[in-house]
């Protein structure tokens, strides 16, 4: 199984890779790729792709967790992942057994940070274009921003 995380902040997209610490949790790992929201989707889904291969599992844990030496926020030239999570929307991906599951959130700030939408979720074979998953995680963005402004309906998570 493989995960990465992918933000939108601004026109901006980050995708963020995930690995799995040996007999513990994901955090996020690099590299990290950036792309401009106005690229084509098939450079959209080849960032995607590229961060899922980048996930690991079994790492050995980072010397110090609480590092401020945080490659996203250096990318996205902010200080706190507070301020980059200001305005900020998330998607969770998940590949496994040849499918790939994206799963849009809804930023709850500072209470309640990103809230998973399962109910939305859309999932596609891992063999499926560079485009057609790009255009994917470009829809689940839309799900996620709509949620994030409270114009998605229900609500309940």
């Amino acid at each position: 199984m493989k995960w990465a995380n992918v933000y939108q902040r601004g026109d901006r997209f980050y995708f963020v890779p995930l690995s799995k610490i040996k007999n513990a949790f994901r955090i996020e790992t690099g590299p990290i790729w950036e792309v401009s929201t106005t690229e084509p989707m098939e450079c959209i889904g080849r960032a995607l792709r590229k961060a899922i291969e980048a996930s690991r599992m079994d790492i050995a844990p980072p010397r110090d967790l609480m590092s401020n030496d945080n490659p996203l926020l250096k990318l996205a030239k902010v200080k706190s992942f507070a301020t980059f999570a200001k305005g900020a929307c998330l998607c969770s991906v998940q590949c496994s057994n040849g499918r790939i599951c994206i799963e849009p959130t809804r930023n709850g700030g500072g209470k309640e940070g990103f809230v998973g939408l399962a109910d939305r979720s859309v999932a596609i074979q891992e063999d499926a274009s560079d485009q057609t998953i790009g255009g994917m995680i470009t829809d689940a963005f839309l799900v996620s921003r709509a949620a994030s402004t409270g114009n998605a309906g229900d609500r309940k998570h």
